[in-house]
């Protein structure tokens, strides 16, 4: 089993947004991440929506289809997606102190520059955000 913690950003002010996207094993070990800048966004939903998009390719970088938990802190996604037909996927909300790593990486993401993805190594702006996700959980 693995755990997709996802967020999105929104500026409504000029209307662009970020998505980060972290994918951890059920113990906690990091396994990847990517953000991006978005440089026109409709809204703070899209943004989550796309903060998901964003983060299931992550997934099949670990050799195809396993148990995967999404989680997003958008209760209207998270509604959204349950109240569509059956899902073979689970989907929960976490509250945002939980998506501490997720968030980041939104919140780091820059319009201007490419979608930086990782895998294996977390990047150095995350250590500490996912050292603290990981002993909170505990």
């Amino acid at each position: 089993m693995v755990k997709l913690n996802c967020d999105g950003g929104f500026c409504a002010e000029n209307m662009t947004g970020s998505t980060g996207a972290v994918l951890q094993s059920s113990e906690g070990s990091f396994l990847g991440a990517v953000m991006r800048g978005i440089p026109s966004m409709s809204s703070a939903l899209v943004a989550e929506a796309e903060a998901c998009r964003d983060g299931l390719p992550l997934t099949l970088m670990r050799g195809g289809p396993e148990h995967v938990i999404l989680e997003s802190d958008s209760l209207q996604l998270v509604s959204l997606w349950k109240d569509c037909c059956k899902q073979r996927s689970e989907i929960s909300t976490i509250l945002r102190s939980g998506n501490g790593v997720a968030h980041l990486c939104a919140k780091n993401a820059s319009s201007s520059s490419p979608s930086p993805q990782w895998y294996s190594q977390p990047p150095r702006f995350l250590l500490a955000t996912l050292q603290s996700d990981c002993t909170a959980s505990e």
